[in-house]
């Protein structure tokens, strides 16, 4: 057995959570008077941690608890609309069976948890967004994962769908592949591996 480590961003690589994102975004923004600011603007900033979010869309620190602390209730209620991309259980279950996988989002810990119950999805080792001081495209969480499971570099793949997810992956020296089905398709770059859909995927990473 060829020893590899998967790692995978969660948003727009196996989960399908972008119509969470906008009522919950909308319903915030619609609470907090103050602001106006649609969800195209907040999905040019999703990838980053929520805090950075807030902080690139121009919302006073002084409401930063208050809206996400709002935001984190309202995308639990909206969490029926957050579905499993096509074929991801199928692939998670193969993948395991013949390597290590492990799963890196900016989402934070009690989401992630939830939803990786809900989906029954297994993985060896998961760092999210409150597990690390420094979020994407800062590589603190990919640096604790091969720490943890030990692997070289490269051994190591990592599966995301922005262009913090690529920076996170160059700085740390390890392969990178874009899903084209996530949040942004990003302009090709020489040292990017790019894939249609899970089907290709599969067929890439079995």
């Amino acid at each position: 057995m060829n020893k590899k480590l998967i790692i995978f961003d969660f948003d727009g690589v196996l989960i399908n959570s972008e119509k969470n994102m906008q009522l919950t975004w909308d319903k915030t923004i619609k609470n907090f008077k103050e602001y106006n600011i649609n969800f195209r603007e907040y999905k040019d900033n999703i990838g980053l941690p929520f805090n950075k979010i807030l902080e690139n869309l121009s919302i006073k620190k002084k409401d930063f608890k208050q809206i996400t602390n709002y935001y984190k209730k309202n995308s639990l209620y909206y969490q029926n609309k957050i579905k499993l991309f096509k074929g991801v259980k199928p692939l998670i279950k193969k993948l395991k069976k013949k390597y290590k996988i492990a799963l890196f989002t900016s989402k934070d810990n009690y989401r992630t948890k939830f939803l990786i119950k809900k989906f029954d999805l297994k993985f060896d080792f998961i760092v999210a967004g409150n597990d690390v001081k420094k979020g994407k495209p800062h590589p603190e969480g990919l640096k604790k994962i091969m720490k943890k499971l030990n692997f070289r570099r490269n051994s190591i793949f990592y599966i995301g769908d922005t262009t913090y997810d690529y920076y996170c992956s160059k700085k740390v020296k390890i392969k990178y592949i874009h899903v084209n089905w996530g949040i942004e398709k990003i302009k090709k770059y020489k040292d990017i591996i790019f894939v249609k859909n899970i089907k290709q995927l599969t067929k890439l990473l079995l």
